[in-house]
């Protein structure tokens, strides 16, 4: 039961780390070649989290989400977000947004999806440390390609 524990928190891991790789989702044959992919990518990444949190909480092996000022705090900015594009009269841009930015409230709702499944998984330090060397390599990794993108190098993509 306690190696059960162990793996189904690491795949959760993994699900969460595969969010941090996001930046390097382009499809090239994309109008937005680079948000648009990366919207769906994190969208499906933190469905699959939270539907695998669920499933794990079904079972006993996940924890709830602990009630903390932080997690109240973004109910409440995704209730008034939500309250504000009620009354705003292009709901429907309100929800969804545009295709070049992507920044609706369907995405502030896979962004509450993540954060759910991120706070059951993150209650270990071991685990904070974890993510967090993978978003410095990646964001390491990134400030190379930007640098490399000055320069004329062939394999890249400019622009």
């Amino acid at each position: 039961m306690w190696q059960t524990k162990i793996t189904s928190n690491k795949i959760l891991l993994i699900l969460l780390g595969a969010a941090v790789v996001t930046p390097f989702v382009y499809a090239n044959y994309f109008f937005y070649p680079a948000i648009f992919p990366q919207n769906i990518f994190f969208r499906v990444v933190a469905s699959l989290a939270f539907l695998y949190w669920l499933f794990l909480l079904q079972r006993g092996k996940a924890t709830a989400v602990k009630i903390s000022f932080i997690s109240l705090s973004l109910v409440a900015f995704i209730a008034v977000a939500f309250l504000s594009s009620t009354i705003n009269p292009g709901f429907k841009f309100s929800l969804l947004d545009g295709w070049e930015r992507m920044e609706g409230l369907l995405n502030y709702f896979y962004l509450f999806l993540f954060f759910i499944a991120a706070a059951s998984v993150f209650e270990q330090k071991e685990n904070w440390l974890k993510i967090l060397r993978l978003a410095t390599l990646v964001n390491f990794l990134m400030a190379c390609l930007a640098i490399l993108q000055s320069l004329p190098v062939s394999f890249l993509v400019n622009g």
